[in-house]
C-alpha cells in the first residue's frame, strides 16, 4: 500500500461525484500536474490501488499520470489523461468497464480501455451507477454497461461490454455528459439538451413518465441555450440556462 500523502502543498482540481450514501463514497482528486489521489470505499477496487482496502487518507495512484478528467460512479471510476486515453478501475459486473466482457471479477488497477475508438482522442468520461460514457474530441459519444431503461441511448435495453457509438450524435456534436443511476443527459455544442433512460418520476423531463431508449431532445428547452447540466443520484436532473436564443 502506498502511504498516505499530504495535499496541503498541492494545487488540486476537483471533479463532481454522485451524492451517494457515505457507505459508497469514493473521492478522487487530481493535482495540478495530473497526479491522482483517492480516498473512501474501495470494495470493488474503484480506487485503482490494486486492492479492495478502504482508504481514509489521500493516497496517490501511482499508475495514473497526466490526468485531466475523472468521473467516479457507484462502484467504478474513469480517468482520462492529456494524451486522450481513458482508464477504468472497479466493478465490471455489467460490462461498465468497457473491456470486452462482463465479469464478477473487479478491475483493481487502472486499465486502459482499448476499443475500436482507440484512434480517437478522448476528452471526457462519465460514470453512472453501472454504466460508462466516453466523449471524443469530435463530440461523438460511446457508451457501455448496464442498459436498463435504455440509459445507454442505443435504442434498446441490451447491456454492452465494449464502447458502442450512440448514433444520435454522429451528426450532433456533444460537449458534456452527466449520468445518474438510470438516466443520462447530453449537452450539445449548440446548447441543446438530450436525455435517455428511465422516465420514473419524470426525471428525463419529456413531459411524461415513459423511458427513452434513444436520446431525445428536450423540447421545453429548445428556445434556450443551456450552458451546464447536473444530475441527482436517481430521480432528478438540473439544467442551467444562458437565455433565449
Amino acid at each position: 500500500m502506498i502511504p498516505p500523502f499530504s495535499l496541503s502543498s498541492l494545487t488540486l482540481q476537483t471533479f463532481p461525484f454522485p451524492d451517494q450514501n457515505e457507505s459508497f463514497a469514493t473521492r478522487c482528486r487530481s493535482a495540478g500536474d495530473g497526479r491522482v489521489f483517492v480516498t473512501g470505499n474501495n470494495a470493488n477496487g474503484q480506487l485503482a490501488l490494486g486492492n479492495t482496502l478502504n482508504v481514509n487518507a489521500p493516497t496517490r495512484v501511482e499508475d495514473l499520470v497526466h490526468i485531466v478528467s475523472i468521473s467516479a460512479g457507484k462502484t467504478h471510476s474513469l480517468f482520462v489523461n492529456k494524451e486522450g486515453s481513458v482508464f477504468v478501475a472497479g466493478s465490471n459486473a455489467n460490462g461498465e468497464s468497457c473491456l470486452g466482457s462482463s465479469s464478477s471479477d473487479n478491475v483493481l488497477s487502472a486499465t486502459r480501455i482499448r476499443p475500436s475508438i482507440l484512434l480517437k482522442t478522448i476528452v471526457k468520461a462519465a460514470a453512472g451507477d453501472h454504466s460508462s460514457f466516453i466523449l471524443t474530441e469530435e463530440g461523438r459519444v460511446y457508451s457501455c454497461g448496464l442498459n436498463a431503461n435504455g440509459i445507454l441511448g442505443l435504442g434498446d435495453t441490451n447491456d454492452r461490454n465494449v464502447p458502442t457509438i450512440v448514433p444520435e450524435f454522429l451528426s450532433v456534436p456533444v460537449s458534456h455528459i452527466t449520468v445518474g443511476a438510470s438516466t443520462a443527459q447530453f449537452l450539445t455544442q449548440e446548447g441543446k439538451v438530450f436525455t435517455s433512460g428511465s422516465g420514473k418520476f419524470g426525471a428525463i423531463g419529456l413531459g411524461d413518465f415513459s423511458n427513452a431508449l434513444s436520446p431525445v431532445l428536450r423540447d421545453s428547452l429548445q428556445n434556450h441555450s443551456v450552458c451546464s447540466l447536473s444530475h441527482g443520484v436517481e430521480s432528478h436532473a438540473v439544467a442551467a440556462l444562458l437565455g433565449h436564443q
